[in-house]
């Protein structure tokens, strides 16, 4: 006998253009065993008629930096010190990461997918999960953010790890592997949040792109670029990574995103950077429209 078994659901199936009605859903030990039609078939004893509730497949947050960012945290970020207080222990964050783990799958995001944060964090919740110390989403994290030496590291210190030619660059993924990462993040370009980056040249050299593509796809993970102007997205596309992180400016470029489509590299859109940008003299003149 089946653990559970919901009875009259209207399922939200990704493969059909509607909605499909008069659903069950078998379950056991919290994974989904089978799915049919029961149009006219009365439910067994143990069915839990839902009345047509909408069920949908869990959710994905694609773009996401884990840590104690009350932005993003809201109640569950550890309170700012008191005046006089001493200075709340940096321990802390990962009862944030437990409880937002919870509170990320109860709100049916059943994926994560950490692209840099401090000290490892993503890594030791996605550990967390796995030994069943807390409940939570998949998580994939990339470890630490491969950067040339730019400014951006004075801000986001140990979310990145530095590294200028190809050798270094081969070294900093395999750093990253060590550390347990799923796939490799770059930063193609600088930062838009970093007031002394320009996002728009690309950061790396093509060398540099090339052995970092190689080394991740030789080693059997995908790659990751930030990359926000259109010096950073050509670079990026033009060595095969496998996702576009933002892409801002490739609305000026639409032969990059022909080249995207043909060589299957998705594009992970950041709607919420228009509103948040700065407007500084260089962002006017290089990404008009914008």
């Amino acid at each position: 006998m089946e653990d559970l078994v919901l009875w009259n659901a209207t399922i939200v199936d990704a493969r059909s253009s509607t909605p499909r009605e008069r659903m069950a859903i078998a379950m056991r030990g919290g994974k989904i065993t089978g799915v049919c039609n029961v149009d006219g078939s009365r439910p067994p004893h143990e069915a839990i008629d839902i009345g047509g509730a909408y069920i949908v497949p869990g959710l994905i947050d694609a773009h996401i930096h884990l840590g104690d960012d009350p932005a993003m945290m809201g109640e569950l970020a550890v309170p700012p010190a008191m005046r006089g207080e001493a200075p709340h222990h940096r321990e802390l964050v990962y009862f944030v990461l437990a409880n937002a783990a919870r509170d990320f799958l109860r709100s049916g995001i059943t994926t994560i997918r950490d692209v840099g944060c401090y000290d490892d964090n993503a890594i030791i919740l996605r550990e967390a999960i796995r030994l069943g110390l807390t409940e939570g989403p998949t998580v994939l994290s990339c470890g630490r953010i491969v950067s040339a030496t730019a400014p951006g590291a004075v801000l986001f210190k140990s979310m990145y790890e530095e590294a200028d030619g190809p050798w270094q660059i081969r070294q900093c993924v395999r750093n990253q592997l060590r550390r347990g990462a799923d796939y490799i993040k770059v930063m193609a370009g600088g930062a838009r949040s970093v007031l002394r980056e320009n996002p728009e040249p690309a950061q790396l050299d093509r060398a540099e792109m090339d052995a970092l593509v190689d080394e991740a796809h030789r080693l059997g993970v995908r790659v990751a670029a930030h990359a926000e102007g259109l010096g950073a997205v050509r670079l990026a596309v033009e060595a095969g990574v496998d996702t576009v992180e933002h892409g801002l400016s490739l609305h000026r470029a639409p032969e990059l995103l022909g080249q995207m489509a043909e060589q299957g590299i998705v594009l992970v859109p950041t709607r919420s950077a228009r509103r948040r940008r700065r407007t500084r003299r260089w962002s006017r003149r290089a990404t008009p429209g914008l």
